[in-house]
C-alpha cells in the first residue's frame, strides 16, 4: 500500500465559499512608522532585464492612541537592477532614460541598505544580504498611491494601496 504524503484527517464540510472576497488594508498616509522586514523575496521580469526586491514590512507599533495598524503588513518593491542597454536606450523617453542613467530607480533600495547597516560601496546582493534583512527594524512613511488592473475573472480594479515612501534607520535611543 503507497504511503500518503500528508496526514490524513476527517472531511469537513465548508459550504459555499464563492462569496469570498479579499478584505484589503488601506493604512492612512502617516511618516515614522516603525516596522520590521517579514520578508525579502526576488523577482526577475520575463525578459531578464529588470530585477527587484520584494519585501513585507510588519508594523511593531500601531498609529495613533489606539495602536491601530498594530501587526499589520505592507508590500513594496523595489528595483536593484535595470539593463541599462534597455532602460538608458536612445529609443525610450528622455525622461525615463536620465531616471535610469541618474540611477533613481535605486533611492528607496539604498535607503533599505542603509536601514539594515549594509555597506553600499560593496554590495553584493544574493541570498545572504536577503537573510541578514530579515528582521531588521526600522522606520518607514507610508503613502498611498492609486492602482487599476484587470482582474483573473475579467473585472475592473480601481482602489488604492500603500507604498513606502522613505525608509531610515531607527534612531540610536530607539535601538533594542
Amino acid at each position: 500500500m503507497a504511503e500518503t504524503p500528508f496526514d490524513v484527517f476527517e472531511e469537513q464540510e465548508l459550504g459555499d465559499l464563492s462569496g469570498v472576497k479579499q478584505e484589503r488594508i488601506l493604512i492612512p498616509p502617516t511618516n515614522n512608522v516603525r516596522v520590521k522586514v517579514n520578508q525579502a523575496t526576488v523577482a526577475t521580469s520575463k525578459n531578464k532585464d529588470y530585477r527587484q526586491i520584494n519585501v513585507s514590512f510588519r508594523l511593531t507599533e500601531g498609529l495613533g492612541e489606539k495602536g491601530q495598524f498594530k501587526n499589520s503588513v505592507i508590500f513594496e518593491r523595489m528595483c536593484y537592477w535595470a539593463n541599462p542597454e534597455v532602460y538608458e536606450a536612445e529609443s525610450k523617453p528622455e525622461k525615463s532614460r536620465r531616471f535610469f542613467k541618474n540611477k533613481q530607480h535605486l533611492v528607496l533600495f539604498t535607503q533599505l541598505l542603509d536601514a539594515c547597516g549594509v555597506d553600499k560601496t560593496q554590495v553584493k546582493f544574493g541570498d545572504a544580504l536577503l537573510t541578514e534583512m530579515a528582521g531588521k527594524e526600522m522606520l518607514v512613511d507610508i503613502g498611498q498611491k492609486p492602482n487599476k488592473f484587470t482582474a483573473k475573472d475579467g473585472t475592473e480594479v480601481d482602489e488604492m494601496q500603500n507604498v513606502v515612501r522613505r525608509i531610515r534607520s531607527l534612531p540610536t535611543e530607539s535601538q533594542v
